[in-house]
C-alpha cells in the first residue's frame, strides 16, 4: 500500500483504544508514507501516528492523567490541552509532507451556519498545537465561548464530524463498535469488540481498565490482520507478532503493570487472553450500565447536565464524590 490512509473518531478517554491499534501498526507493520485525518481525541491520536510518537508512552500518561479527574471529570479538556503542548514534536513540521494530517473542528461562521472544517495547511509547529487544542474544546467544559484561531472560531470537532470520511480505502479506526458513521460496515474498519458506553468518552474508568482497553485496541488489530488475508495484503510486516505460550493467565499483571514496548511479555499475554480481556470488559461494561439505568441512572444523568451546563451551583460540587463514586470503583 503505497499511501496508508486512516481516520480517527472523537474518543475522548476511549482514545486508549485508538493509541494501541497505532502502536500495533508502529511496531509491526512497514509504513512508508501515511496520512491521517481526525477529529477531537481522533485527532490527537492521528498526530501521535504521523509523527510518530511512541504510543506505548503516549497510552501510559494517557492513564497516568485518569487520577486528575476523580475531583472534576470537566478538567479532561485542561489536561488534554496540556498534554497536547508537551506531546507534540519541536520539529513537527518535518513530518508533514503532501498534507499528512488532518484536523477537523466545528466552525462557527454566522449565527446559522455551524459547518465541519478540516485543517491540512500548517506553517508552524504552534498551528498544529492551536488546532488540536481547538477540536478538543468542549463547551462549559473550558469556557462557554469558543477557541479562536486566526479569526475562526471554533469548537470540538464531534458536534459536525465525529468520525472524518475520505474515501472507500481509508482505514477506519473507531473506539466505539457502533460508531455514528456506520463505518463498522466498512471492509477497512477496526474497531472494540465490545460496545463501550459513550458516556466512557467523558467519564475516565479506572487506570488498570484503561490498560486492558488500550491492550484491546491491540489485540483487535492483530485479530484483523489474522482472520481477513485481504487485509494484510495491503501492508508488509516489519515484526512478527509474539504469540507463544505463556503460563500466566492472569490480568493483573496487564492491569498493574505500566505499558512499555521493551517489555514483549505484556503484549504476549494480551494476545493469549484476549478473550479474557473482552469477557473482563463486558463484565465492567454491564456493571457501569446497571448503575447508570432506571431511577438511580436518571438522577446521575441529570447531575451530569446540571454539572455541565450549571457549573457555578455549590451543591453539585459537594454530590460530585457520592454521585460518581462507584463508577470510579
Amino acid at each position: 500500500m503505497k499511501t496508508a490512509e486512516f481516520s480517527f473518531n472523537a474518543s475522548g478517554w476511549l482514545q486508549v483504544f485508538q493509541v494501541g491499534v497505532v502502536y500495533f501498526f508502529q511496531h509491526h507493520v512497514k509504513l512508508n508514507t501515511i496520512s491521517a485525518v481526525g477529529s477531537s481525541g481522533g485527532a490527537t491520536t492521528a498526530a501521535i501516528m504521523v509523527f510518530d510518537i511512541p504510543a506505548d508512552i503516549a497510552a501510559e500518561k494517557i492513564c497516568s492523567k485518569e487520577p486528575l479527574v476523580k475531583k472534576d471529570f470537566k478538567s479532561i479538556v485542561k489536561i488534554v490541552h496540556k498534554s497536547i503542548h508537551e506531546m507534540i514534536p519541536i520539529n513537527a513540521m518535518d513530518f508533514l509532507k503532501n498534507n499528512c494530517l488532518g484536523i477537523v473542528c466545528s466552525e462557527i461562521k454566522n449565527y446559522r451556519n455551524f459547518s465541519e472544517t478540516e485543517f491540512k495547511k500548517f506553517t508552524t509547529r504552534e498551528d498544529i498545537v492551536e488546532l488540536l487544542c481547538a477540536t478538543c474544546h468542549i463547551p462549559s467544559f473550558n469556557g462557554y465561548l469558543p477557541y479562536r484561531y486566526n479569526d475562526k472560531y471554533l469548537y470540538d470537532g464531534v458536534f459536525t464530524s465525529p468520525h472524518p470520511k475520505k474515501g472507500n480505502k481509508v482505514i477506519y479506526i473507531s473506539c466505539t463498535l457502533n460508531c455514528r458513521c456506520g463505518c463498522e460496515n466498512n471492509y477497512f474498519t477496526i474497531s472494540p469488540s465490545v460496545e463501550f458506553p459513550l458516556r466512557w468518552c467523558i467519564l475516565s474508568q479506572d487506570r488498570k481498565i484503561l490498560r486492558l482497553i488500550f491492550y484491546h485496541g491491540y489485540c483487535q488489530t492483530y485479530r484483523k490482520f489474522k482472520e481477513d488475508p485481504n487485509f494484510k495484503k495491503l501492508f508488509k510486516f516489519k515484526n512478527n507478532v509474539v504469540n507463544k505460550k505463556n503460563n500466566d493467565n492472569s490480568l493483573n499483571t496487564l492491569m498493574n503493570s505500566k505499558i512499555c514496548s521493551n517489555n514483549e511479555e505484556l503484549f504476549n499475554l494480551a494476545i493469549n487472553n484476549q478473550h479474557k480481556i473482552e469477557f473482563f470488559l463486558s463484565k465492567q461494561i454491564k456493571i457501569s450500565n446497571r448503575e447508570w439505568s432506571g431511577c438511580k441512572g436518571y438522577i446521575k444523568y441529570l447531575y451530569l447536565f446540571v454539572r455541565i451546563f450549571f457549573p457555578c451551583l455549590p451543591i453539585i460540587w459537594c454530590t460530585q464524590d457520592r454521585i460518581l463514586r462507584k463508577h470510579y470503583q
